[in-house]
């Protein structure tokens, strides 16, 4: 969302030069790559399987929105090539790493998801109580004549 609010922001500005180098590179990377991500998605979910690698990767794939996995690999091959500077990085470190923070961005939605469950089955619970309560007081209310 971030990228797109920068991204459309600057097109309605008509002015590209404000943003800074880095900015204007992990911006070129992420259209390309989020709509790649998605046509892949798109292709593990259907029924004619293009790709045969797809049934080990396509999982791993689909855990996590177009939008967040290009963020995550934008960011983490930045990272790592700036961490190795003029040694150069290897395709194994950045994919090692890219892997590593999908993991732990899959980690978190499941927590969160888990925790909203829990949220909402407490919630019904306690909704649950209240409920058996004011009939429990009800069904105890004396009326005299």
């Amino acid at each position: 969302e971030k990228y797109e609010a920068i991204v459309n922001s600057a097109r309605d500005r008509e002015d590209f030069t404000s943003m800074g180098t880095v900015q204007r590179q992990l911006l070129s990377w992420y259209n390309p790559l989020r709509t790649k991500i998605l046509t892949l998605q798109e292709e593990y979910f259907s029924k004619e399987r293009k790709n045969k690698g797809a049934n080990r990767y396509g999982p791993f794939l689909c855990a996590l929105q177009p939008e967040k996995l290009a963020i995550i690999t934008t960011h983490e091959a930045t990272m790592v090539a700036l961490k190795k500077g003029g040694g150069g990085a290897t395709l194994m470190s950045m994919a090692m790493k890219i892997g590593e923070a999908v993991e732990a961005e899959v980690n978190v939605q499941k927590l969160l998801r888990r925790r909203m469950m829990q949220n909402r089955r407490d919630n019904a619970d306690f909704k649950a109580n209240k409920d058996d309560e004011s009939i429990a007081s009800n069904n105890n209310v004396s009326v005299s004549v």
